[in-house]
């Protein structure tokens, strides 16, 4: 039986608040922002997360991406069709999704927001999209930017479960791509970042043929 291809509006609640990211191919790993300024929870602790963000009224995912990776990272990105994509939600679990989009993101993550959640309703979408850079990144704005890094698909796997210092990254093969920051600066993962180690976690071939 032929399973229908489902658009992502039927996939997104229309009520829901809805946003935008990339998995940035950068050689062999993929690419992170460690959040600025705006994103800080203490003077040791930043974000560490995908590259986009909301996407605002009147806009695809597509055209939010664009404007987003511009003011983040200086640069274009090229949105890579997905022949498989996964429904992430915070508890973990993944589902299959067939949609008719071209290109298909890899994921969409229900994420929970505990500012606005009420009794655990997801109230926030993330199309993340595999993408190929058009150029060099930089750091955009230090308000939403403080570094970027590169991290091996094991190591999201392994790592990406809690909290965790930026040196540990460092030591299981991550680089620091553009910024700078002290090794002793601790990461939370979120958003995209966490939506990937959810997907790995229970679809470990799901980056098989992007990141080796």
């Amino acid at each position: 039986m032929v399973q229908k291809r489902l658009s992502i509006t039927e996939v997104i609640p229309p009520l829901a608040l809805k946003g935008a990211s990339c998995l940035v191919v950068h050689e062999d790993s993929l690419l992170f922002a460690i959040g600025g300024d705006r994103y800080r929870r203490s003077d040791d602790l930043r974000l560490l997360m995908g590259i986009g963000g909301h996407v605002e009224r009147g806009e695809s995912f597509i055209e939010a991406l664009a404007r987003e990776s511009l003011e983040e990272i200086g640069v274009s990105l090229s949105p890579v069709h997905s022949e498989s994509a996964f429904l992430v939600n915070d508890f973990g679990e993944t589902r299959p999704l067939h949609l008719e989009e071209r290109p298909s993101p890899l994921i969409i993550y229900g994420m929970l927001d505990r500012r606005k959640a009420t009794q655990n309703q997801i109230v926030y979408y993330i199309v993340s999209y595999i993408c190929i850079l058009r150029g060099k990144p930089v750091i955009g704005s230090l308000e939403e930017v403080t570094a970027l890094i590169s991290v091996p698909r094991a190591t999201i796997r392994e790592l990406f479960g809690s909290r965790l210092k930026l040196q540990k990254v460092l030591d299981h093969g991550g680089k620091i791509v553009a910024g700078q920051l002290s090794n002793e600066t601790v990461l939370l993962p979120v958003g995209t970042a966490k939506a990937l180690f959810l997907l790995l976690s229970s679809q470990k071939s799901a980056l098989e043929d992007v990141a080796e």
